[in-house]
């Protein structure tokens, strides 16, 4: 669903009309803004000796094949669990 248009500004005199085109604009907008929409997110690649400067840093290693994240200067490779949730 994409964001509704916002109504024209009204150009007769039928100001009523116009408003609860607003009113009904308002509404859409409103719930399509509480609707949650999944977010794909790539992680940037590690390149060969970049440094941790951050700590929390997320990022994919091609080297190693895995996550690593970033602490205390340090990468650590982000283990993931056989039998989890995809």
């Amino acid at each position: 669903m994409g964001k509704p248009l916002v109504p024209d500004a009204p150009t007769s005199r039928d100001l009523l009309r116009w408003a609860d085109k607003i009113v009904s604009y308002l509404r859409a907008a409103a719930v399509e803004e509480a609707t949650p929409s999944p977010k794909i997110i790539q992680l940037e690649y590690k390149q060969t000796g970049a440094k941790a400067t951050q700590d929390g840093i997320l990022m994919w290693s091609p080297a190693d094949g895995t996550v690593v994240v970033s602490k205390a200067g340090e990468w650590y490779k982000v283990t993931i669990i056989a039998g989890g949730t995809p």
